[in-house]
């Protein structure tokens, strides 16, 4: 049987592993000494940097973080988000150094384990292993998506996308309920991950917010029609679990 967190803030590797994979028991227990010993880390905090050996993995338990990239002309490239139950550092454990730098969004709390013990758990457990392959998949895809949607969709519909991407992850790890979410990026935060400018965020959340799809206050987003904006992302809205 699939693992559920009942418990808002503990177990976030069980929960989020367990969403698409069923967990027995032994599993959980294992996941659960990854993320047993967890600190608090501050809005702008570094993980790692760019070309730092990869010594540990992260779980995000609590706030938001991103891996983003110091482009020569001084600009940073926001690469992707990670939301409370990501495990950071996931798509680069096979390599040697990190290719990107990483650092927290927002205030949060973080458990850390090493390399040797990813090895013990993926030894220790066939259906662990699968799960995480599956968790990086995940993440790769995201962010293949989101680069695609970047290319080739006008402002509105990158942002319309984002939105419903990150609501859905939210919802998923028991973040947030059916329309409002917290979202702490900034509108330079938005047009650095949706290389988009200022003036085309701006547009892009005028244009959402006059179709009454969405609103944003301060920090907080409130989805107003949560079907069109599967529309407004290109999408067509699931039958179920998306509200």
């Amino acid at each position: 049987m699939a693992y559920r967190r009942t418990h808002p803030g503990k177990d976030w590797l069980p929960a989020s592993l367990g969403a698409t994979a069923d967990l027995e028991e032994g599993n959980v227990r294992l996941l659960r000494r990854l993320e047993s010993v967890s600190e608090p880390r501050a809005c702008g905090q570094l993980l790692w940097g760019s070309n730092d050996p990869i010594k540990q993995l992260y779980v995000l338990q609590n706030g938001w973080a991103c891996s983003y990239r110091d482009e020569q002309d001084g600009r940073r490239r926001i690469i992707d988000v990670f939301l409370p139950g990501d495990i950071l550092g996931l798509k680069d454990y096979t390599f040697s150094t990190h290719g990107s730098d990483a650092a927290m969004l927002s205030h949060g709390r973080v458990a850390s384990f090493s390399l040797h013990e990813l090895i013990d758990l993926v030894q220790a457990s066939t259906r662990l292993a699968i799960a995480l392959l599956n968790s990086a998949a995940r993440q790769a895809n995201r962010f293949t998506l989101r680069m695609l949607a970047n290319r080739h969709r006008d402002p509105s519909v990158r942002l319309a996308h984002f939105l419903k991407d990150i609501h859905l992850r939210l919802r998923e790890a028991g973040k947030g309920d059916a329309t409002h979410f917290y979202c702490p990026l900034s509108r330079s935060q938005l047009g650095s991950l949706l290389e988009l400018s200022g003036p085309q965020v701006d547009s892009a959340l005028g244009a959402l917010e006059a179709a009454k799809i969405m609103k944003r206050h301060r920090h907080h987003i409130e989805l107003r029609d949560q079907e069109r904006l599967f529309h407004a992302a290109g999408l067509a809205a699931p039958d179920r679990g998306w509200a």
